[in-house]
């Protein structure tokens, strides 16, 4: 049975204040939360549902906190068709949004779990080996190919990539919500090298980490990418972490210029050798209605 209670932790009337850097604060209003403790994704809150699902499930393997998380699996090599790994869950905001606020606890194995799975080794294997974490858009309503694709095209969210020390995972912000002040490109956030990136990890694998994410979509074209008041801001463990414009967006009419539908996890596209299992806790959204 769907519920629409919050789980202790975190209050339905709670607010978070967010802002970039040198600019004024907004006050965003909570949307949901999710300890997972009813063994289900049935929970629904201020519109917010959980949508479809595959491998991310709930789970009493490795709460951090009541009685369930939920189980990541990405499968072995051998298990699967190609490189590539999947495990993913669709959610829907339940409105559109033009500032979110997304937190939740996640978990990368050592290897040493009672559970099984092997540690966490994110590959370099060749093209894309940017493994997901998750992404926002807007209307899925709204498809069909560019220039008419505005899902796609107003995209944002954030993946692990293999760092240069053999695997361990670093996190990117990625962005298709106008980055260029001209053209249809896409691409990360901030451009690229090594910069745009941040630990995952500076600890042992094997401990749970809190990360939050604070997306603003810009609320104009604007005449260069400094001036801009769009920005992803990245917070680890309620330490902050990094910054990035969001420089443009579409000017045409009918782009939705917020944000709705969206999933966690995602294609691993770096694939693994050996069964990976995560675990993700505690998930919480806040935001601002269009």
């Amino acid at each position: 049975m769907a519920t629409s209670d919050s789980p202790k932790s975190i209050a339905a009337t709670r607010t978070l204040q967010v802002a970039k850097a040198g600019a004024a604060s907004q006050v965003l209003q909570y949307i949901f939360s999710d300890d997972f403790s009813s063994g289900d994704l049935s929970k629904t809150e201020n519109g917010f549902t959980w949508g479809d699902g595959f491998r991310v499930d709930p789970s009493t393997d490795n709460p951090r906190s009541g009685t369930h998380s939920i189980k990541v699996t990405y499968q072995a090599e051998a298990d699967r068709p190609d490189t590539d790994a999947f495990s993913e869950r669709s959610f829907d905001l339940g409105s559109l949004y033009t500032t979110v606020a997304m937190e939740f606890d996640i978990y990368t194995p050592d290897g040493t779990e009672p559970w099984g799975g092997a540690k966490y080794l994110h590959r370099h294997d060749g093209g894309s080996n940017n493994n997901k974490l998750f992404r926002l858009w807007g209307s899925s309503s709204k498809t069909g190919a560019a220039p008419n694709n505005y899902s796609s095209r107003e995209k944002v969210g954030a993946s692990t990539w293999a760092s240069y020390d053999g695997g361990f995972p670093v996190v990117t912000g990625e962005s298709r919500a106008r980055m260029e002040l001209s053209g249809t490109g896409s691409g990360a956030i901030g451009g690229g090298g090594e910069d745009q990136y941040f630990p995952l990890y500076t600890a042992p694998y094997g401990e749970w980490v809190t990360i939050r994410f604070e997306m603003k979509m810009p609320t104009q074209v604007w005449p260069t990418a400094s001036d801009t008041d769009g920005y992803m801001r990245v917070y680890k463990n309620g330490v902050f972490q990094k910054e990035r414009l969001l420089a443009n967006y579409e000017p045409e009419v009918g782009y939705d210029h917020a944000w709705q539908q969206g999933y966690i996890m995602g294609y691993a596209n770096s694939g693994f050798l050996d069964e990976t299992i995560l675990f993700i806790d505690n998930f919480k959204v806040w935001g601002v209605l269009k």
